[in-house]
């Protein structure tokens, strides 16, 4: 037999299928929206991973390059001082490397921005009215 669908009058029941209806369509969007904002987070985590595992193996086989060809060009001259003013620009180097990555860790958008927003919109909605 088919649903004879809601009464004319409505009826207490009828409204309260219709509130738990609403209400789980509420919770639906609301954890799609989560979803996505979390896979948005996986990938915005990756990418930073990646670029960091990158900056690392590119960075010392600038370094390892680098510091052979400079100690092998000043080794009449002086090694001890060529080799402390590598390790002093390595040095400065890293602190400006990890001030970067640390800026563009702070910079990027906090995590579920859209969930607690549109959180913040139902409770106002729900809110009493003065």
């Amino acid at each position: 037999m088919a649903d004879p669908g809601p009464t004319p009058g409505g009826g207490l029941l009828d409204s309260l299928r219709r509130l738990a209806d609403s209400i789980l369509a509420l919770l639906q969007h609301r954890l799609e929206l989560f979803a996505l904002e979390l896979q948005a987070e996986k990938v915005r985590a990756l990418d930073v991973l990646v670029r960091a595992a990158a900056l690392v193996v590119l960075g010392l086989l600038t370094l390892v390059a680098g510091t052979a060809t400079v100690v092998v060009a000043l080794w009449n001259t002086s090694p001890v001082l060529v080799l402390a003013a590598v390790t002093l620009l390595y040095g400065v180097g890293a602190v400006a490397l990890t001030l970067s990555l640390r800026r563009r860790l702070h910079a990027g958008p906090k995590p579920f921005v859209g969930t607690l927003e549109e959180l913040r919109k139902d409770r106002a909605c729900f809110g009493k009215k003065n």
